[in-house]
């Protein structure tokens, strides 16, 4: 009996102990679940990515490439590289803006599955069009111009020309254009094919790339002739870059594939289900995304630019 005795004794002593540890540990969990469901709520509204900085962007991709357009590249390379017009073809608008809207809704453009190239061709300059910014940079717009504005100068004096200035961009317009060019350079590779010359492709993507919006614009460059000169270089220079591109970035870093990361919808479903299994014996949810799988985080130095160049 006085075993007994002692035995329940100690049990309980044990249980004194332990429930305030439980009652803590239930406290914190039911804390990091809530500020988590809050932080998972500031990505979905946090989730826009047309017309948004490129340096807002590039806080959110491991690259330093807007994901957007590595998919739209990717999407492209493997089903439309042969595809006679790509990028001249227009897609279909319904189905253009259709795709805007869930990539800011939180969607991967895999998500989406288009089935036409030439419409995610249409995605990729719409969001190019759309930056608030020309990727090449509202201030290097007269540098650009001016650097192919010889026309009886060599093509190699033109291009080195082009480089220097090049250098001179921010890192993220400078990581995301190396990427554009060096595909639309595979894209040239296939002129024979699909009739998208350099010249052609810059023709089409010039307008997205290199100009002045019109808030941008003073009386000078508001003339017709002015005009007309500034978008024939501005088109001169997107070709010799396309055309050249391997020259221009010799040494591209690999860009490294990102793991699957779910839309902020998914993450807040996967939170709420963290919730509600926390207090029963189930610890599965189905649909949701294993805890093993996280974003991948960013990479420092792999571009080979130094912070100090980066703008503010």
């Amino acid at each position: 009996m006085e075993a007994y005795n002692q035995y329940f004794l100690g049990g309980s002593a044990l249980m004194s102990e332990i429930l305030p540890k439980i009652q803590r540990l239930k406290k914190q969990t039911k804390q990091n679940v809530y500020r988590d469901n809050a932080n998972a709520r500031r990505l979905i509204a946090n989730a826009k990515v047309f017309g948004v900085p490129l340096k807002e962007l590039e806080r959110r991709d491991s690259n330093g490439i807007p994901t957007v357009v590595l998919e739209c590249c990717r999407f492209i390379e493997e089903k439309g590289l042969e595809l006679e017009g790509i990028f001249r073809i227009s897609g279909d608008q319904n189905d253009v803006v259709s795709l805007k809207n869930a990539i800011d809704s939180g969607k991967s453009l895999d998500q989406c599955e288009p089935k036409d190239p030439h419409t995610v061709a249409a995605l990729l300059k719409l969001y190019l069009r759309e930056l608030p910014e020309p990727l090449l940079t509202t201030s290097r717009f007269e540098s650009f111009v001016k650097a192919v504005a010889k026309e009886d100068e060599e093509e190699k004096a033109l291009l080195e020309n082009l480089k220097q200035v090049v250098e001179t961009l921010p890192k993220s317009s400078y990581r995301t254009l190396e990427h554009l060019l060096l595909f639309t350079n595979r894209v040239d590779a296939k002129s024979a094919v699909n009739r998208m010359t350099s010249r052609n492709l810059a023709t089409c993507l010039s307008p997205n790339l290199l100009y002045l919006k019109d808030k941008d614009k003073d009386s000078a460059s508001s003339t017709s002739t002015k005009a007309l000169e500034d978008a024939s270089r501005s088109t001169r220079a997107i070709e010799l870059l396309i055309a050249h591109a391997p020259t221009v970035f010799p040494n591209p870093p690999a860009v490294v594939a990102s793991l699957p990361f779910p839309s902020p919808a998914e993450l807040l479903g996967n939170l709420i289900c963290a919730l509600n299994t926390s207090s029963s014996s189930s610890s599965s949810c189905t649909g949701t995304l294993s805890p093993n799988v996280s974003p991948p985080g960013r990479r420092s130095g792999e571009d080979g630019r130094t912070p100090d160049e980066e703008e503010e």
